[in-house]
C-alpha cells in the first residue's frame, strides 16, 4: 500500500507550503494556496498555478482531499511540487 499524505485544511496546505518554499529556494516569493473542489477546477486537474515570476508572485491551488481520485499514485501533498514544477516551465 502506498503511503498517501492527505492535507485537510488550508492550515496544514500552507505549512506544507513553507516547507517546500525551503526546498525549492522560494522564500523570496509570495504564495498564496488554497484547498478548491473539483467543479472549480478544470476537468481532470488536481490542482494548479497561477504564477507571475517577474513578480515572484503564485497562488496554488490544490484538489480537496474529498474529491481526491482514490486511485491517484500521486500522494495529495506532492502535488505542490508537481504543480510548481509545471508552472516553472509555463505550461
Amino acid at each position: 500500500m502506498v503511503n498517501k499524505e492527505v492535507i485537510l485544511n488550508e492550515d496544514e496546505l500552507r505549512l506544507k507550503l513553507q516547507e517546500w518554499q525551503k526546498i525549492l529556494r522560494l522564500q523570496d516569493w509570495n504564495i498564496e494556496v488554497g484547498i478548491h473542489r473539483a467543479f472549480s477546477l478544470d476537468v481532470g486537474r488536481m490542482g494548479e498555478v497561477k504564477a507571475t515570476p517577474g513578480n515572484r508572485e503564485a497562488y496554488i491551488t490544490i484538489l480537496a482531499p474529498e474529491d481526491y481520485p482514490p486511485d491517484s499514485m500521486l500522494p495529495q501533498g506532492k502535488a505542490l511540487v508537481s504543480l510548481y514544477r509545471r508552472g516553472e516551465r509555463g505550461s
